[in-house]
């Protein structure tokens, strides 16, 4: 008996155009389940194609393994269409660079997945079957694309159709460096919104991010409310939403910055030359925030800057001078502050691009001074450039 699918209408916006499920009884026998692999590989096989369990029919009692692995740069694309798959399952597990398995789900019955984009180096799709009578296979396209043309999670911005244009989220500006701040910065930010950002270098450079302004809510206990998310670009993520990273893959900063004093408490370098940014809000400023904002000028929301950061041994650009910080008053206790390998035409554009409490990229300029200030206790250090007259 052979029927058309009844899901496969109600799909779009995938790679697979026909597909039929067959169910055919078959007595089974009660041997232990065959392990089968199929090995789709970026390097030798084609950068797209279809894989399917063998001649899309009723099976003996085995398990399938497909296993997708892509090369650092790239990334696996899976587009997977399931028809009844009865008593058998299928699992998905994403295998990430740390070499932790992601179990993404597993499915049976009616249920679909959806598409599934991962920026692992691998990917298993484990189809199992069981001692049910009624069999039947699956079939799905998948794609190895560029890193470069991941783009970032989806942003959501209340009321706007287009969320990046509002300044919530998307491509980040810059090709050496660059500044992200939250939307209406640094006035109030919006209730409700969730925003992301990438930012991606060159491939053979890092990133180093340093946040210059952080005022979210008066207490770092409301980060339900508010918070900033500084997110590894390669991090297993889960879904659009939620991304499954460990504590070595992101920091999250809530509160205020007086929270955050220590050095490198506000600054991240990358793993690699991808980084997500995150801010997501539940709530308003709270009044008191609001009212420091009237009262004193204090900013409202995040600030923060970005700068591609060279791994070679050796610096043929401009290296930052660096320097020593101590963590006591006796400054007996004190550590080498980090030295960074920046791009020349970062030097007196009226950022700070080197280390936290390092502006030897903007000293010295002729056309223009940085001028650091606190004026109260609720403000951090802020940078404004100002042009010299001739």
């Amino acid at each position: 008996m052979t029927r058309t699918c009844p899901l496969c209408k109600n799909w779009k916006n995938v790679l697979i155009v026909q597909r039929q499920c067959r169910a055919e009884p078959r007595d089974l026998t009660m041997a232990l389940p065959q392990v089968k692999k199929f090995i789709y590989d970026s390097a030798s096989r084609p950068m797209n194609g279809s894989f399917s369990t063998p001649a899309f029919v009723a099976y003996e009692k085995a398990v399938y393994r497909f296993h997708f692995r892509a090369k650092l740069d790239e990334v696996n694309k899976e587009s997977v269409i399931f028809c009844r798959c009865l008593h058998n399952y299928v699992e998905i597990v994403v295998i990430d660079y740390y070499n932790e398995d992601h179990v993404s789900g597993r499915y049976c019955g009616n249920v679909a997945p959806p598409n599934l984009t991962t920026m692992q180096k691998g990917v298993d799709l484990v189809f199992s079957t069981s001692g049910a009578r009624f069999y039947q296979g699956f079939k799905g396209t998948y794609r190895f694309i560029p890193e470069r043309a991941v783009p970032p999670p989806r942003s959501f911005y209340p009321g706007k159709l287009n969320a990046n244009a509002a300044g919530c989220g998307g491509i980040a500006q810059g090709y050496h460096g660059g500044v992200i701040k939250s939307p209406g910065y640094p006035n109030d930010y919006p209730a409700n919104v969730d925003c992301n950002w990438v930012i991606r270098v060159r491939q053979n450079m890092k990133i180093f991010i340093k946040v210059l302004e952080l005022e979210l809510t008066p207490s770092i206990t409301q980060c339900d409310d508010a918070q900033l998310v500084v997110l590894d670009g390669y991090a297993h993520v889960s879904n659009e939403t939620l991304p499954a990273a460990t504590n070595h893959q992101r920091i999250i900063l809530c509160g205020e910055s007086k929270y955050h004093n220590d050095e490198g408490l506000k600054s991240v370098m990358s793993i690699r030359n991808r980084m997500n940014i995150r801010f997501k809000t539940s709530k308003p400023p709270p009044t008191e925030t609001r009212i420091r904002r009237r009262d004193f000028g204090s900013p409202i929301g995040f600030y923060l800057v970005w700068t591609e950061v060279s791994t070679e041994d050796t610096c043929d650009k401009f290296y930052c001078r660096g320097g020593a910080y101590c963590i006591d008053e006796g400054k007996k206790v004190c550590a080498d502050r980090k030295r960074y390998c920046i791009d020349s035409s970062l030097v007196c554009d009226g950022i700070p691009n080197c280390a936290e409490s390092d502006d030897s990229d903007e000293d010295n300029c002729k056309n223009c001074v940085i001028i650091g200030e606190i004026t109260n206790t609720y403000r951090n250090l802020r940078y404004t450039r100002i042009d010299q007259q001739e």
